[in-house]
């Protein structure tokens, strides 16, 4: 296997050569092109990756539809445009890609795949991707849709796959100039170790993503069923699907009222676009989770704790008693935590400090947030500032954690210059 790598390391480093001699406006366009053709939730290009990455990632083909529609609805190629021009006139210079970039897919949501796979191409760079073991439909999918737009621009993409285990192939793969990875915060590890010091290494790990409602939103259907929808897309297996809800300056009775109506939400959204099949694994871990909040609410002497579960457990909600983190088995179980103290409305500084203590086991892996309610402007911008601090590279309303903007900053970095040549090199 690690012969089939090198050989297709070596075709692209030949192909890039003439695609670095194109223009950059050129190449710019033609993948402008590309991702019209993506945006349209009525094209052929969604409706016929819905099934396969359905089929192969375990999501019912609802999910992915809906799921498809709101992440790529705004991916146009102005976005695009507008996106690479912008981090160029920051950088003060032409952003040239390295002569191949390796990227190391994961996960099972076709959006980051689609960008990873665009960016060293917009960037000029010659791409040799590793696609996820459940989602292999996204990658072939990119490279047969791009082969219609530009099969010179579809020549300079090679898929190649290999086990995790093959160090020779892995090592084969890490001789590329520019290495991204996403995934596991142990597959980053692995593959940086594996990468030469003379490439450039770009690792994207383990994120997780929350909620906060203020007082002002809290009794709102509105921001519930919003809410729900972040949480059911993708069957909550993405970094940008809310695992937590904390309510702020909720006394347990409206944390618990909260609750309810997430319950109801998350009960129409199963009609909607039903849950996928739960591995064994994590099937058991969701009713570890179940037993163990029903025997804490059990306990709990003011009856502020609940645990609400479908009985076919496709969704569960447990409202806690308090704000300490727990883990989040994933698969549209979210935990919704009141923070009565802390009431944006009187003092914003102090319920933003009261989020930083309950989040402070898990503030280095806090990827973005929804939030409303919070009763002001300035206490809004008070508790976006707080969640930035955090961590949390963006902050949107409910109901759009699952459609960031194409030129988001991953984990804080810009996207097209986290992968172009550190030294910006000019043509």
């Amino acid at each position: 296997m690690s012969a089939r790598v090198a050989s297709a390391a070596q075709r692209l480093r030949s192909r890039g050569a003439k695609l670095r001699a194109r223009a950059q406006d050129d190449v710019l366009d033609r993948l402008a092109r590309f991702f019209d053709g993506w945006s349209d939730p009525r094209g052929a290009w969604q409706r016929e990756l819905a099934p396969e990455v359905a089929e192969q990632a375990g999501f019912s083909v609802q999910n992915v539809r809906e799921g498809l529609a709101l992440g790529l609805g705004h991916w146009t190629g102005d976005a695009l445009r507008a996106a690479f021009r912008t981090e160029q006139r920051a950088a003060g210079r032409r952003l040239s890609g390295l002569p191949l970039t390796a990227v190391c897919l994961a996960g099972a949501i076709p959006m980051p795949t689609l960008l990873q796979l665009a960016i060293p191409l917009a960037l000029r760079s010659p791409v040799l991707a590793k696609p996820a073991s459940r989602d292999r439909a996204t990658p072939r999918a990119f490279v047969r849709r791009l082969r219609e737009i530009d099969p010179e621009l579809a020549d300079c993409v090679e898929l190649v796959d290999f086990r995790r285990d093959d160090d020779t192939a892995r090592d084969a793969f890490c001789a590329a100039e520019c290495v991204v990875a996403l995934g596991a915060d142990d597959t980053i590890a692995t593959l940086r170790a594996a990468t030469p010091a003379r490439s450039h290494f770009v690792g994207y790990g383990h994120r997780l993503s929350l909620a906060v409602i203020g007082p002002d939103a809290l009794d709102d259907d509105t921001h519930a069923r919003a809410l729900a929808r972040d949480v059911a897309l993708w069957d909550q297996l993405g970094c940008l699907s809310p695992v937590a809800v904390y309510a702020l300056g909720a006394r347990p009775e409206v944390a618990r009222r909260f609750g309810e109506r997430l319950c109801a939400a998350l009960a129409a959204q199963q009609q909607r676009a039903p849950r996928g099949p739960i591995p064994t694994a994590a099937a058991a871990q969701v009713r570890h989770e179940r037993d163990l909040a029903q025997l804490r609410t059990a306990n709990d002497a003011d009856g502020a704790g609940a645990c609400f579960a479908d009985p076919s457990g496709a969704w569960t909600v447990v409202v806690e008693p308090d704000a300490r983190w727990r883990p989040a088995p994933l698969y549209r179980f979210v935990r919704v935590h009141p923070l009565p103290a802390a009431d944006p409305r009187r003092d914003a500084p102090a319920a933003a400090e009261a989020l930083a203590r309950a989040l402070a086991p898990v503030a280095r892996f806090v990827s973005s947030a929804a939030l409303a309610g919070a009763g002001s402007q300035a206490a809004e911008a008070t508790l976006r500032a707080g969640l930035a601090r955090l961590g949390a590279s963006r902050v949107c309303a409910p109901g759009r954690l699952q459609a960031p903007p194409l030129d988001w900053p991953h984990d804080g970095r810009p996207p097209f210059s986290a992968l172009a040549d550190p030294q910006f090199l000019t043509e």
